[in-house]
C-alpha cells in the first residue's frame, strides 16, 4: 500500500495546459498512467477516458457500486519541512502532497480491490474505483463520465471525514472586477494565489518608481516609528512582508496557506496587501479603497450583510483566493461555501451593490448536497464505521466540495477520522499509516454490507 502510494506522491500532478490525451497537462496524465498500471497488474479490468479519468474494476454483475477519487492534487505552496512530491515517513505519519487529498484513498481503494479478487468474494454488484483528474478545479473529469459512462448504483466518496458526511455545502467561484483608477500608472502588477479554492499565502504588487504610492510605501517601511504606528493601525506586521527596491518597488506580503472551506485557519496575505495599500494611498485608485474596506477589514461576511448559518449545513464561509490585474482592471476570484439557509445570488449581488462599479465577470455554482441521517445507505455505512472505530453513529457536515454531487446518487463517506487536521490544500500535508488500516477496514466492510442493502 505505501509503496503504490510512494508512486503517485512522486507525480506532481498539478493541472496544467492540456495535451494530446491529457486535458489536465501531462504530470496529471502521468499520475493516471501509474494508477491504471498497477490495476493491470493486480488483474483488474480498466479502462482510460482519454485522459479525464480512468477506473479499474473487479466483479461481475448487472450494478455496479462506485469508489469515486481524484489524482489531481492542488499546488504544494509554503514551508514544507519535507518534500513534497516524495513520501516521507516518520514514525506513524506520513507526509507528501495528496497523502490526505486524495491519492492516499486512490492507494487503500486499490489494495481492497485486490484483495476482494485475491480471496474470490463474491458480490451482487462490479466494484468500480473511478480516479478522476479535474476534482480540484471544476470537476470536469466527472461531467465526462456522466456523459460517457455507466452510471453506478451507488457511489462512496473517500474524500472527506467520517464517521459521514451528510451535508455539504453549496460551492460559489465568482469573479469581480474593481474600479481603480490611475492604478495602471502606478504598479506593473499585482497578484495573488493560486486557486479559488486556496487561502493565498502570497501577494506580490511591484511599484513604478515614478509613483506617489512608491513614495508613501517606502517612507512607511524606511520608518521603524511610521511603520508600527501604520501597521498596527492596518492590523498587519512588517515582518509579514518582504520589500524588493530594484526598478521597481516589489511588496510581497507573506500569509499562511490553508482550504477555503475554512478560510479562518489560514492568514490570507492577499488581505495584507490590500490592508497596505489602503492605508498608504490616498484615493486615488477609483473604487479600490473602498473594496479593501470592505474585504480586507473586520468579517467579509457581515461587512456585505450576506451572513447565513443553519444546523444542517453550517456557517457561511467566503475566502478571496486570487487577485490578478490585467488590461488595467483589478479581477478578484473569490470561493464561497454557502448553508442551506443561503442564496447564492444574495451573495453575487453584495459586493456590486457596495462597491461603486464592481462588476460580477463570471460565476460558477454547485448546489447543496443533503442527505437525511435517517436514509437506509447512511445507516449501513454508519454501521460499518462503528463495528471498526466502536464510535457511536453521527453525521457531520462538510465546507468542502466532494464528487459526491458529481455523481449521485453517492455520499462522502471518510477517509480522514473526525476531527482530524492533516493540513489539506497547506504545507507539510499529513497522514497516518494507522488510519489508512482503520479506512481499509471500514471500506472493507462498508462495501460487504452496501452490496447487501442496494
Amino acid at each position: 500500500m505505501l509503496e503504490l502510494l510512494k508512486k503517485l506522491i512522486s507525480v506532481p500532478s498539478v493541472m496544467d495546459e492540456p495535451e494530446k490525451e491529457a486535458p489536465f497537462g501531462k504530470e496529471v496524465r502521468r499520475a493516471l498512467d501509474v494508477f491504471l498500471a498497477e490495476a493491470k497488474k493486480i488483474g483488474l479490468k480498466t479502462h482510460d477516458e482519454h485522459g479525464y479519468y480512468g477506473w479499474a474494476e473487479y466483479g461481475e454483475g448487472e450494478g455496479m457500486i462506485g469508489l469515486a477519487c481524484h489524482i489531481d492534487v492542488v499546488p504544494a505552496t509554503g514551508d514544507w519541512k519535507y518534500p513534497p512530491y516524495e513520501l516521507t515517513q516518520v514514525g506513524d505519519k506520513i507526509y507528501g502532497r495528496g497523502v490526505a487529498d486524495d491519492k492516499g484513498a486512490i492507494a487503500v481503494c486499490l489494495k481492497l480491490l485486490e484483495k476482494f479478487k485475491n480471496d474470490g468474494v463474491k458480490f451482487k454488484h462490479r466494484i468500480r474505483l473511478i480516479v478522476g483528474c479535474n476534482e480540484e478545479n471544476g470537476s470536469l473529469c466527472l461531467k465526462k463520465y456522466n456523459e460517457v459512462d455507466e452510471k453506478p448504483t451507488f457511489t462512496l466518496v473517500p474524500d472527506a471525514d467520517f464517521p459521514i458526511v451528510n451535508s455539504e455545502k453549496g460551492i460559489l467561484h465568482f469573479t469581480v472586477s474593481v474600479p481603480c483608477g490611475d492604478l495602471e500608472s502606478a504598479v506593473v502588477g499585482f497578484s495573488g494565489g493560486k486557486r479559488p479554492n486556496i487561502v493565498p499565502d502570497e501577494a506580490t504588487v511591484e511599484i513604478k518608481k515614478n509613483a506617489p504610492l512608491y513614495g508613501e510605501i517606502k517612507s512607511a517601511f524606511d520608518s521603524e516609528e511610521k511603520a508600527r504606528s501604520l501597521l498596527l493601525e492596518a492590523n498587519i506586521k512588517p515582518h509579514d512582508f518582504t520589500i524588493e527596491d530594484g526598478e521597481t518597488l516589489k511588496v510581497t506580503a507573506h500569509g499562511i496557506a490553508g482550504h477555503a472551506m475554512a478560510p479562518q485557519n489560514g492568514d490570507n496575505a492577499i488581505y495584507k496587501l490590500l490592508r497596505l495599500i489602503s492605508s498608504v494611498s490616498s484615493d486615488e485608485f477609483g473604487s479600490l479603497k473602498n473594496f479593501s474596506s470592505l474585504v480586507a477589514f473586520g468579517d467579509l461576511r457581515s461587512n456585505l450583510a450576506v451572513y447565513k448559518s443553519d444546523p444542517q449545513s453550517g456557517e457561511l464561509t467566503i475566502n478571496l483566493g486570487m487577485v490578478r490585474f490585467k488590461d488595467g482592471k483589478l479581477l478578484f476570484t473569490l470561493d464561497s461555501r454557502l448553508p442551506i439557509s443561503a442564496n447564492h445570488e444574495d451573495v453575487l449581488a453584495a459586493l456590486p451593490a457596495f462597491v461603486k462599479g464592481c462588476k460580477v465577470e463570471e460565476y460558477t455554482f454547485s448546489p447543496n448536497l443533503y442527505i437525511d441521517e435517517n436514509d437506509k445507505i447512511v445507516k449501513t455505512l454508519l454501521s460499518a464505521y462503528c463495528a471498526v472505530t466502536g464510535d457511536k453513529p453521527h453525521c457531520v457536515q462538510t465546507g468542502g466540495g466532494t464528487y459526491a454531487r458529481s455523481i449521485m446518487p453517492a455520499i462522502a463517506f471518510g477517509y480522514t477520522p473526525e476531527g482530524r487536521e492533516t493540513n489539506l490544500h497547506n504545507a507539510n500535508e499529513n497522514f497516518t499509516v494507522t488510519e489508512l488500516e482503520q479506512f481499509y477496514k471500514i471500506y472493507e466492510l462498508a462495501i460487504i454490507n452496501l452490496d447487501k442493502t442496494l
